[in-house]
């Protein structure tokens, strides 16, 4: 009468079922966190994808305003301006190209902000980890318009560099081709009877010069505006201290350029092992991307010599870094996204064309750099396309 009776037919799960269904979920979530990983990476990549258009876009705003593409670094503040001697970078020229966009990817406010700071951008020798990096306030904070979210950080310098004295600054993923030549990059004049200083006329960003589209005689689709670079984060692979693709730097001195095959010796530079580590290897404060107001290609460009992901190479160590192989790398799989100077977007792969062996900087004609080289010049007289 009394009590409860649970009857027959009342299965319990067995042990061995219960680790079946645990068995099967686990390999469930294995199959799927791949995939749930790829499409936030998709997703990240198709963001990236969406900073360069808006940053092509504003090329071409700039240009509509200005008649001009900005120089790749420029003086920005008048004020009292260095002259411009025959020197690499004088210390009021080193204002970032980057800046005169602020206007055209609604960041005008922060653009005034800096005009009325009215400072000189310098690095006061920071070659030295010591000594301080001037820069202004309104460039102290992160900007998402150049920043690439497959790229780890927070978009602030302060997580590789060494010193209190040295602010956090407003890192950019994003820079200019400087096309396919490895020599003056930060040449204010170019010599006419130093030939391989023409190099850089090769590229459309140059120093304290703004050249116009119509001078893009290789055609606006075939050839590259901009494009991205990883950045150092603190810890292993890719701490302050590494020689990574995407972000190290590693000093391969190269006297010449434009003999057969030396420019590929900076691919033997990968290994995180090698020679080239100590006091030849890259300072925080100098690693890709570091600081988005200074206009050097170290910090903020590329060439076309190697194919994306390969390493980054300055061939010397003074202040102004006028030569260097400085590669076009990102986080994602497999290469890197690129805007074209007529505003499409797209993705070039670690495994494009660069040349051969005997591979050389020229300073007319077609580039020997392959397509990468090609898509890299101006007026290189190539028609290679994708």
């Amino acid at each position: 009468m009394g009590g409860g009776y649970l009857g027959k037919g009342k299965n319990a799960f067995t042990l061995v079922e219960l680790l079946v269904v645990i068995a099967i979920i686990g390999m469930l979530v294995a199959l799927l966190l791949p995939a749930v990983q790829a499409a936030r990476e998709a997703a990240r990549r198709m963001q990236c994808t969406n900073n360069l258009k808006q940053l092509g876009l504003a090329l071409h705003n700039h240009h509509d305003t200005h008649n001009a593409l900005p120089p790749a670094r420029s003086y920005l503040v008048q004020g009292n301006p260095d002259p411009l001697p025959d020197a690499d970078m004088p210390a009021h020229s080193s204002w970032s190209g980057q800046i005169n966009l602020f206007p055209f990817i609604e960041q005008g406010a922060r653009y005034d902000g800096i005009i009325t700071a009215n400072i000189t951008p310098t690095f006061n020798n920071a070659w030295d980890a010591g000594n301080a990096v001037n820069s202004p306030q309104a460039l102290r904070t992160a900007i998402a318009a150049f920043l690439c979210p497959s790229c780890p950080g927070d978009g602030l310098s302060g997580e590789v560099v060494v010193s209190a004295d040295i602010p956090s600054n407003t890192r950019t993923n994003y820079g200019f081709s400087r096309a396919d030549g490895a020599w003056d990059h930060e040449r204010v004049i170019v010599q006419a009877n130093q030939p391989n200083r023409q190099i850089r006329g090769r590229a459309a960003f140059v120093p304290m010069v703004s050249k116009g589209l119509r001078v893009i005689s290789d055609g606006t689709s075939n050839t590259v505006a901009m494009s991205e670079f990883g950045k150092p984060t603190q810890g292993a692979p890719t701490g302050t201290q590494t020689v990574d693709v995407r972000s190290g730097l590693v000093r391969n001195w190269f006297d010449a350029p434009w003999n057969e095959g030396v420019l590929r010796g900076c691919l033997n530079r990968r290994a995180s092992g090698n020679t080239a580590r100590g006091d030849q290897m890259d300072r925080p404060q100098y690693s890709r991307g570091f600081a988005l107001f200074y206009g050097s290609t170290l910090v903020q460009g590329f060439n076309t010599i190697l194919p994306p992901n390969s390493p980054s190479c300055p061939s010397d160590l003074n202040s102004a870094f006028p030569r260097g192989v400085y590669s076009a790398s990102s986080f994602h799989t497999g290469g890197v996204n690129v805007v074209f100077f007529d505003g499409s977007v797209r993705f070039i792969t670690d495994t494009i064309d660069f040349g051969t062996t005997t591979s050389r900087q020229v300073t007319t004609g077609p580039s020997e750099f392959g397509v990468w080289g090609a898509l890299g010049t101006i007026n290189g007289g190539e028609s290679v396309r994708l």
